[in-house]
């Protein structure tokens, strides 16, 4: 919010905040150097569909738009990645 009142200020207006964090370094050296210990999950819970993964191109955008409002709507979740370019 305060980046959002600071822009406003200086009389800009964002249409959209992204925030990200990497806690990966941090995560690394608290492995090295603290009292952290690493789990690997290699095994779906009992009874769990595996999740499916594809890639698709731009010139399906709409039919994935589509199947994505779909999946929404019956009550399922839809992780949806994007790669900056």
């Amino acid at each position: 919010m305060r980046l959002q009142e600071k822009g406003r200020a200086q009389g800009r207006f964002a249409h959209q905040l992204i925030m990200t964090a990497t806690p990966i370094p941090r995560t690394l050296a608290m492995t090295a150097y603290a009292d952290l210990d690493v789990s690997v999950i290699d095994a779906l819970p009992p009874g769990r569909t595996p999740v499916q993964t594809v890639v698709v191109p731009e010139q399906r955008r709409e039919e994935v738009v589509a199947r994505v409002a779909q999946a929404c709507r019956s009550g399922r979740q839809v992780y949806w990645v994007c790669p900056l370019i």
